[in-house]
């Protein structure tokens, strides 16, 4: 009788035809984590695409395949409006006209809900508008961008939304006999995104006109001193070189995100191409679709300009939208280029593009797939210092082998 072959040693064409029938994430995921011979003839999947208003498949980028998350969503019945770290902030229906929110992990089915915020309209004012027009959410969820703290639990978990179009920032900390803090933002800037920074464990917000604040989260809830710290004393207007100070009013979408410990802003224009006069004479073409990139110099605030315009990335991709904004490293990617920003354009049927900062061209990067809602990327392909790396590596290898 022939001697018993090790799994390890099933050909790779063979293993290559089991998985390619492999509909689920997680299972793929834990066949890689079988044996180094099985991870090595399998490619990584991430980082991952997910679309559609039900959050239960994604893309693989790399692989250009659909995989399904937990097939068990039943409780979801919203769109998602957030993600980090391998959870989702998902919308849910408690009622016809109250929307609530959950974080939910697709792997695992852990879900962890959010204590009920109601509909905003001034400062320190909570309360529903009955009857609601049917215009008018009477959430600021759907309008929203929840970002939270990595691995939420029911008694321990820290949450950011950005509401109403940017104009209301709302905090919670806690469990469930946490309280919301909403503040609003001063002046006629509005809040055109929000961060979580894995390594400093901290969120900052950034405006439209350019102004990073950093945000104060209260453990517990009720009011405080302000949330939003400003992270220069002076306003923006010096902070950027020309002819980028003159571009900020004119871009129309604004990302903030964390590469290697440093802050960087992203614009992108939403509109058509155009031109802006510069000082001394000439013009300075932007294109559609444009993506510029501006690294803030943490050693010298006070030197003005303090956000350089960056050529590049150091070879990191950064993913962003409505999931909190994640820099990857692309070596470890077959398929992923360095340099570039990914996001998804609403003007083209939230199409996934990519803009690479080498060649200043932006292309959609999964050309079939329409509907994308956001990145959905795994924490252990985020760039961050060795030691969160390692500690993360090791969730994962806990989450391929299921246990």
């Amino acid at each position: 009788m022939a001697p018993r072959r090790a799994w390890a040693d099933l050909p790779p064409e063979l293993l290559l035809c089991v998985t390619d029938r492999l509909t689920a994430l997680r299972c793929y995921l834990a066949a890689r984590g079988v044996c180094a011979a099985w991870r090595s003839a399998l490619a990584p999947a991430a980082p991952y695409l997910l679309f559609g208003h039900r959050p239960a498949v994604v893309v693989s980028l790399p692989l250009d395949r659909v995989f399904h998350l937990l097939a068990t969503l039943g409780s979801v019945s919203g769109r998602c409006i957030g993600s980090n770290n391998g959870w989702l902030a998902v919308t849910t229906k408690l009622n016809r006209n109250t929307p609530d929110v959950l974080l939910v992990n697709p792997f695992t089915g852990q879900e962890v809900d959010m204590p009920f915020l109601p509909h905003v309209n001034t400062r320190d004012s909570f309360f529903l508008l009955s009857p609601l027009p049917p215009w008018r959410d009477p959430w600021p969820v759907f309008d929203s961008k929840v970002v939270f703290a990595p691995n939420p639990r029911e008694d321990d978990f820290t949450v950011v939304v950005a509401a109403l179009g940017g104009r209301t920032l709302a905090c919670i900390s806690a469990g469930k006999a946490a309280a919301w803090s909403v503040e609003e933002v001063a002046g006629n800037a509005e809040l055109a995104d929000v961060a979580y920074h894995n390594d400093g464990g901290k969120f900052y917000c950034l405006a439209t006109n350019g102004d990073v604040h950093g945000v104060h989260v209260r453990r517990g809830g009720g009011r405080t001193k302000r949330m939003l710290e400003p992270l220069l004393s002076r306003n923006a207007e010096d902070v950027f070189a020309a002819p980028y100070s003159r571009l900020s009013d004119r871009v129309g979408a604004k990302y903030l995100a964390f590469c290697e410990g440093d802050m960087y802003q992203i614009w992108r224009n939403t509109g058509p191409a155009f031109d802006l006069p510069v000082p001394g004479g000439g013009e300075f073409h932007v294109s559609e679709n444009e993506v510029f990139v501006f690294r803030y110099d943490a050693a010298a605030p006070a030197r003005r300009p303090c956000w350089e315009a960056a050529a590049d990335l150091g070879g990191h991709s950064v993913f962003v939208g409505l999931n909190n904004a994640v820099s990857v490293r692309t070596e470890a990617v077959p398929g992923l280029k360095g340099d570039c920003v990914y996001w998804m354009c609403q003007n083209a049927d939230y199409t996934a593009m990519e803009f690479d900062l080498r060649t200043r061209r932006a292309t959609p990067c999964v050309e079939w797939q329409k509907n994308a809602v956001c990145w959905y990327i795994l924490g252990d392909m985020a760039s961050r210092d060795k030691k969160s790396a390692e500690i993360l590596q090791r969730q994962q290898k806990r989450m391929e082998l299921g246990v």
